[in-house]
C-alpha cells in the first residue's frame, strides 16, 4: 500500500486493501469500493473528469490493453488536432534460435507483401515480446518504455513518458521506420540531461529481437524484428503496474482473476481520491478467505518478519537458529511457545488452538555426490546375456556396494599427532584459546563428543561441531570455522562480540555454553529452610564471584555459600544453596580475578552421587593476549598460542607431575579452566 493522505476515505481505503490482501474484505469494504466506481452522479468521480483524461488504465489482458491503446491514440490525436504517423518495423525471416523450436508450427522461407501486412496489422500482444509491428505516434502522446536501455539514465522498462519528437528513415521495404525517438520522461526518479536536449528528454533507438508472432490464421512463425521497444500508454496490465505509485489510478477490475490481482491494481494508488474503478467488480473474488496454502505462507512470513525485527533490535534469543526456513521457524516457536502470535498479525491469518499453525515438513538436506562418468555398454545388459546371469549378477554382493552402503564412522578422518590450534587473525585470541580446547576435546572421541556437545542445544556449539567435522573431512580450515562462528556471534551480540574486535572471555563462554533448559539453581534460604528466593541458570559456565576458594575442587563441592543477609522470619543468616538440575558434560570455571589451585580432577554432586570430571584446558591472559594449554586424556599438556605457535602446539609435560603449577604460564595468569565428564 502506497497511501500518502490520512483522510477518513483514505483510512477506509487502507483498511479495504489490507483485508483484500488476505481475501477477507468486509461488507463495509465492498460498499466503500463501490463508491470508487466511475459514475455521472453528482459528487462521484467519473472517467470523464479532466484528472483521469489521459491516465493509463490498469487492465487484465494484453488484448484489452492493445485495443484501449489504439482507441486512446486515435482520440488523443483528434483532441490535439494532430495526425498519427505510422512507423513500421523491419522484419526478416532469418532466425536461428533453438529456444523457439517448440513454440512455432511453421518457418517462413520468405516474407511476402501479404504476410508482411499481416505482421504489421497484428497487435503487440500477438508476439511473445510485445514489440509492435506498427507504432502510431504523435507529439505529446503518452508512451511506455519496454526495455532497459540505461538504468542510470532512467531509461528503464516500465518508465512512462510522452513523445517529444523523432527522427525517421526509409526501411528495407520502403516503409517509414523510426531511427530515434525522443521521449519526455514522466516523473523520473532523478533528472536527466543530454547535451542539446531539454531536461528529462532522452533518445531511444531501435533494437533487434528474435520473436514468435501469431498470424491471423493462428500460425506461429519466428521472425527477426527491428523496432523501438515502446508502446502507447493508455493502458497497462496489472503485471506491468507492479512497483508503481500512481497519484491518479484508473483500474478495470472486471477481468482480473484473483484477489491478488485486485490488490496489485488498487494498491498502486497514493490516495483514495485519485482512485477510479471503471466498471463493476465481483465481490466473491475478494471475500471468503484465502486458500490454506496461501494462509500458511502469510503466517510463516509474519513469523520470519518477527524474527527479523527481533534480530535487528538484538532481542532475538540465541535459542532461535536454523539453516533452513522451516528449522528457523520451528526453533522460534519452541522458544516462544506454539500459541505465540506477533502483535501485528492480521485477524484473517491469526492462529489459535482452534485454528493452529501447521508446521511445514522439515527435510534432512544432505549433499549428494554425482558420478559424472557416462554409462557405457558394460552397464547395460546385452542381448547375449541371459536373464538368469543378469539376476545372479544383481543379487551377488559386491565389495563396491558394501562399501557404498556402509555408515561412515565418526572416527574416520584426520588423525593428528600434535593437537591443533588456530592461526591468529583479527584479534581472535579469545576465540583461538577457547575453540582449541573444544576442538581437542572433540578430537579425543569424535562420536562421543559430537553427541554430548550437540546435546547442549546451543546454535554456536552446533555450528562449531559441524565445522570440526568439515575440518576432519578436509572441507574447511579451522580458521574458516572460527571466523564463521565469529560472524554469527557478531550478529547476535554486536556490542560484546563484534567481529574483528577484542572479546571478553566471559561474554564468549556465556554465549557458547548457554543452553535452553535450566541447568543450575541457586536458592537463598536459612537453616530453618525459609526460602527467600530461587534463581535458575541455563548455562554451563560458572563464575567465582566475590567468594575466595583454595582450589577448583573445593569450589565445585561447595554447595552452600554464606551471605550477609538475615532471614526476616527467624533472624538467622541466609546462605545460598547451589544445585545442578542436570548432569553437565562440560563445565567452564571463570576465576574472576582469583588465583586458585587448578586440580586435574574434580567431583560434582548430582542426585546424591558424585561424578568425576577431568581437566581438559586452561586459558591464560596477560599483556592483552590469551593463550591456552590443553590436557589430553593421558595427561599430556600441550601449549598453543595463535600468534607464536600457530596451528601446531608445543609439548609441556604431564599433568601428573607434582611440581607442576598450572595457575601461571609464560608470565600469564590462568583465568578460565574447562572440565569434561570422565567416561
Amino acid at each position: 500500500m502506497r497511501q500518502k493522505d490520512q483522510t477518513l476515505r483514505d483510512n477506509q481505503f487502507r483498511s479495504a486493501l489490507e483485508n483484500m490482501r488476505y481475501k477477507a474484505c468486509t461488507p463495509e469494504d465492498i460498499s466503500f469500493l463501490r463508491t470508487l466506481v466511475s459514475s455521472n452522479l453528482p459528487g462521484r468521480t467519473s472517467v470523464c473528469d479532466n484528472m483521469f483524461r489521459n491516465i493509463s488504465i490498469i487492465t487484465a489482458r494484453n488484448l484489452h490493453k492493445d485495443e484501449i491503446n489504439r482507441l486512446g491514440a486515435l482520440r488523443f490525436a483528434q483532441e490535439t488536432g494532430q495526425v498519427l504517423t505510422d512507423f513500421y518495423s523491419d522484419d526478416t525471416c532469418n532466425v536461428n534460435t533453438k529456444e523457439a523450436e517448440s513454440d512455432f508450427t511453421s518457418r517462413l522461407r520468405q516474407i511476402t507483401p501479404e504476410i508482411q501486412n499481416s505482421l504489421w496489422s497484428q497487435p503487440p500482444s500477438a508476439n511473445n515480446k510485445n514489440i509492435a509491428g506498427k507504432l502510431s505516434l504523435c507529439i505529446g502522446l503518452p508512451i511506455m518504455i519496454r526495455n532497459n536501455f540505461a538504468t542510470e539514465l532512467c531509461m528503464t522498462r516500465g518508465q512512462e513518458g510522452f513523445v517529444f519528437g523523432w527522427q525517421s528513415k526509409v526501411g528495407k521495404q520502403g516503409q517509414i521506420v523510426l531511427d530515434t525517438l525522443f521521449i519526455k520522461l514522466k516523473k523520473p526518479p532523478s533528472n536527466v540531461k543530454f547535451d542539446g536536449l531539454p531536461e528529462n528528454v532522452v533518445p531511444i533507438y531501435p533494437t533487434n529481437n528474435n520473436i514468435i508472432v501469431q498470424l491471423p490464421d493462428d500460425r506461429k512463425v519466428p521472425i527477426s524484428r527491428t523496432q523501438l521497444e515502446v508502446l502507447v500508454n493508455f493502458a497497462m496490465t496489472d503485471f506491468a503496474s507492479q512497483g508503481k505509485t500512481r497519484d491518479e489510478n484508473v483500474v478495470d477490475l472486471n477481468n482480473l482473476q484473483s484477489h491478488q490481482a485486485y490488490y496489485t491494481a488498487l494498491s498502486r494508488s497514493s490516495t483514495a481520491k485519485g482512485t477510479l474503478i471503471l466498471q463493476g467488480f465481483d465481490p466473491k473474488k475478494i471475500t471468503g478467505g484465502c486458500s490454506g496454502a496461501l494462509r500458511q505462507e502469510f503466517r510463516e512470513l509474519e513469523i520470519l518478519d518477527e524474527i527479523t525485527t527481533l534480530r535487528y533490535n538484538t532481542k532475538l534469543s540465541v535459542k532461535v537458529h536454523g539453516d533452513t526456513r522451516n528449522l528457523l521457524i520451528k526453533s522460534f516457536r519452541e522458544s516462544k511457545g506454539l500459541q505465540y502470535v506477533p502483535k501485528l498479525v492480521h485477524s484473517a491469518i491469526r492462529w489459535s488452538k482452534r485454528d493452529p499453525l501447521n508446521e511445514s515438513e522439515i527435510y534432512d538436506l544432505t549433499l549428494i555426490g554425482f558420478n559424472k562418468k557416462r554409462k557405457f555398454s558394460d552397464d547395460i545388459s546385452t542381448s547375449t546375456e541371459s536373464v538368469e546371469n543378469k539376476l545372479q549378477q544383481e543379487n551377488k554382493p559386491s565389495a563396491l556396494k558394501k562399501k557404498c552402503i556402509q555408515e561412515p564412522s565418526s572416527q574416520d578422518g584426520n588423525h593428528y599427532i600434535v593437537p591443533q590450534g588456530f592461526i591468529w587473525s583479527n584479534n581472535s585470541c579469545a576465540y583461538d584459546a577457547s575453540f582449541t580446547i573444544i576442538f581437542t576435546l572433540w578430537w579425543s572421541d569424535k562420536t562421543l563428543w559430537t553427541e554430548k556437545l550437540q546435546d547442549i542445544q546451543n546454535q554456536f556449539m552446533f555450528e562449531l561441531v559441524n565445522g570440526f567435522d568439515d575440518v576432519d573431512q578436509n572441507l574447511k580450515s579451522l580458521e574458516r570455522v572460527r571466523d564463521d562462528v565469529r560472524r554469527n556471534l557478531d550478529i547476535f551480540y554486536p556490542q560484546q562480540l563484534q567481529f574483528g574486535h577484542f572479546a571478553a572471555l566471559d561474554n564468549l563462554f556465556e554465549a557458547i555454553f548457554q543452553t535452553n533448559i535450566p541447568t543450575r539453581s541457586a536458592s537463598y534460604k536459612c537453616v530453618n529452610n525459609h526460602v527467600r528466593q530461587i534463581n535458575t541458570l541455563s548455562n554451563f559456565y560458572i563464575s567465582a564471584g566475590a567468594r575466595n576458594y583454595d582450589s577448583i575442587s573445593s569450589w565445585a563441592l561447595m554447595m552452600n555459600e554464606e551471605t550477609q543477609h538475615i532471614c526476616h522470619r527467624c533472624g538467622y543468616n541466609v546462605y545460598i544453596q547451589n544445585e545442578f538440575l542436570v548432569l553437565p558434560s562440560i563445565l567452564g570455571f571463570d576465576f574472576s580475578g582469583h588465583r586458585l589451585n587448578i586440580d586435574n580432577f574434580i567431583e560434582i554432586n548430582f542426585n546424591e552421587e558424585r561424578h568425576r570430571f577431568r581437566l581438559v584446558g586452561i586459558i591464560y591472559f596477560g599483556h592483552a593476549h590469551f593463550t591456552t594449554q590443553v590436557i589430553l586424556p593421558d595427561g599430556q599438556i600441550w601449549f598453543n598460542d595463535g600468534i607464536e605457535t600457530g596451528r601446531n602446539s608445543i609439548y609441556n609435560g604431564l599433568s601428573t607431575q607434582d611440581s607442576l603449577n598450572l595457575s601461571t604460564h609464560n608470565g600469564k595468569t590462568a583465568v578460565v579452566a574447562v572440565y569434561a565428564i570422565q567416561q
